[in-house]
């Protein structure tokens, strides 16, 4: 009697069949998601400490061995960026900086060389712009000042340029 009302009544005499196609577009969707991209550390993680498959659908935070971390520091001095790094090794790019910087390494390295900068100050002196040498060197204006400072040239007083906005 209702589902004679529903057909009788309703624009929509095929609601069962638009759920059931819905439902099941919904778990594709789902299965696709939960795949877990190929990397050093899934590749691991995929069983247990005891050799048994992983139960689990979370992937718990990794705890990075010495070994690895030795793996860290060698493929950084070679030349290897932390974003890629981590990459490699499924990490956040923080924890793999953390790791770095335990051992000594600073990962927040002067993107401009002593040389570079001695350079730069000449020019400054010449009268090139902050924001000029920052673009022929590849860094900030800001950055840029800060290095001349740390070598001790004086700043002239500004003459126009773009001013920063304080908001």
């Amino acid at each position: 009697m209702l589902v004679d009302l529903l057909t009788e009544y309703s624009n929509r005499p095929n609601v069962l069949a638009d759920l059931c196609a819905t439902q099941t577009k919904l778990s594709a969707l789902s299965t696709r998601a939960t795949t877990k991209r190929t990397s050093v550390r899934s590749e691991r993680s995929q069983h247990d400490e005891d050799g048994s498959p992983a139960d689990s659908g979370y992937d718990f935070p990794k705890r990075v061995t010495s070994t690895e971390v030795d793996e860290l520091v060698d493929a950084y001095r070679t030349g290897v960026g932390v974003n890629e790094l981590a990459r490699r090794y499924d990490l956040h790019r923080h924890t793999v900086a953390k790791r770095l910087q335990a051992r000594g390494i600073d990962t927040n390295a002067p993107k401009i060389s002593p040389h570079d900068i001695r350079r730069a100050a000449d020019l400054y002196r010449e009268g090139w712009s902050l924001a000029r040498l920052g673009e022929r060197f590849g860094i900030d204006d800001g950055t840029m000042r800060s290095r001349l400072l740390e070598v001790g040239v004086v700043m002239r007083a500004r003459r126009g340029g773009k001013r920063k906005s304080a908001g």
